[in-house]
């Protein structure tokens, strides 16, 4: 049978920390699931604010070849005719078609892909979201493999074939140019990992997710690529995630310059309640990043639990990780904190394995 998303999320609806989703976001999240099949995806993550301030949640779900087996239709099963006929969703649709079939750049280049909705997007009709890609990990170009496809110039050729299939238009000159440089910068054993357009925000802002990057490289890259904020704010925020991790993702939007706004993704090891994980959600707590209710419940996001659709069929099994932890900086502007909780399902016949981390 071809449940929706909705069953699927109602089975661990008893299993939601209110003070991360509540009852009201997790309603409106619902709203968003009732357009997928359970086919599409194995991985939901929901993004919620730290401070007591902010109750707002925004989901993503995440898309792999061996979740969705042979179908590269399964964007049919929308239960609303009228989003199959939205011009951005059909932009989506032809993106995520060619992707399945594994050919060209697009295909050969990609791993898995995302659909991620703001909270403004949850009553919207159709919802509109942010698409991010997951890239490979090619190999370096060094004067003895000079082949062609590898590395920087790879990346740079699926760069202009996907994000030109999203956006239904080629990138404006000037983005092309900033995504250049800021490729042809990578420092020494970093990599662009994801990218993000965000449809449902501004098309001529592209994101870009760095992972490898060292705690060394940070500033100078920055100061290359023309950002122009407070680096020396910046390395004091740096210094201090680095005491508590060295797996560190840096986001960077850009557009026609590069945006004042930066991203840095804090990964621990899985370990239930991790000293270092421990340590950084006290220091949230302490410069009020963080609420003391949302910490608890936070290092709280754990475990495994079932559920049953029907008796004759074999149960769920759900598998709660907090995935990572952001900061969010911008000049002039507030730090803030959020928490990525990965909830992961499979049913007990099925063969796949618990995905892990992409870092």
């Amino acid at each position: 049978m071809n449940y929706s998303l909705v069953e699927i999320l109602e089975l661990s609806e008893g299993f939601i920390d209110p003070n991360l989703i509540n009852e009201q976001s997790f309603a409106h999240i619902k709203t968003i699931a009732k357009y997928f099949s359970r086919r599409l995806c194995r991985n939901f993550l929901f993004e919620c604010r730290l401070n007591d301030s902010c109750s707002s949640v925004d989901f993503s779900i995440h898309l792999t070849p061996k979740a969705l087996g042979n179908s590269p239709d399964i964007f049919n099963c929308f239960l609303s005719e009228s989003v199959i006929a939205d011009p951005v969703w059909q932009q989506i649709i032809n993106f995520y078609q060619n992707w399945h079939a594994r050919f060209q750049n697009l295909g050969l280049g990609i791993k898995s892909l995302g659909l991620e909705f703001d909270e403004d997007q949850y009553l919207a009709i159709p919802p509109i979201p942010s698409i991010f890609f997951n890239l490979r990990k090619f190999p370096d170009e060094t004067p003895t493999n000079p082949l062609p496809g590898t590395s920087k110039s790879q990346q740079k050729n699926i760069f202009v074939h996907a994000l030109t299939q999203l956006l239904g238009q080629p990138l404006l000159p000037k983005v092309e140019k900033n995504l250049w440089t800021c490729i042809d910068r990578l420092p020494s054993g970093a990599r662009i990992f994801l990218v993000a357009t965000m449809l449902s925000r501004n098309l001529n802002v592209i994101r870009f997710c760095l992972t490898g990057i060292q705690y060394q490289d940070i500033h100078s890259y920055l100061h290359g690529i023309g950002w122009t904020g407070s680096l020396t704010k910046v390395d004091e925020l740096v210094s201090t995630v680095f005491e508590y991790t060295n797996t560190v993702v840096l986001h960077i939007d850009v557009g026609q310059k590069i945006l004042p706004k930066l991203g840095f993704e804090c990964y621990f090891p899985k370990e239930y309640k991790n000293s270092s994980l421990l340590d950084f959600v006290s220091f949230l707590v302490k410069h009020n990043l963080c609420s003391p209710a949302k910490r608890d419940s936070l290092l709280s996001w754990q475990g495994r639990f079932h559920g049953h659709l029907y008796e004759s069929l074999l149960p769920y099994i759900f598998i709660k990780e907090l995935s990572h932890i952001k900061l969010v900086y911008q000049s002039n502007s507030h730090l803030e904190a959020k928490g990525y909780l990965s909830l992961i399902y499979r049913d007990l016949n099925d063969n796949l394995a618990v995905e892990k981390s992409i870092i």
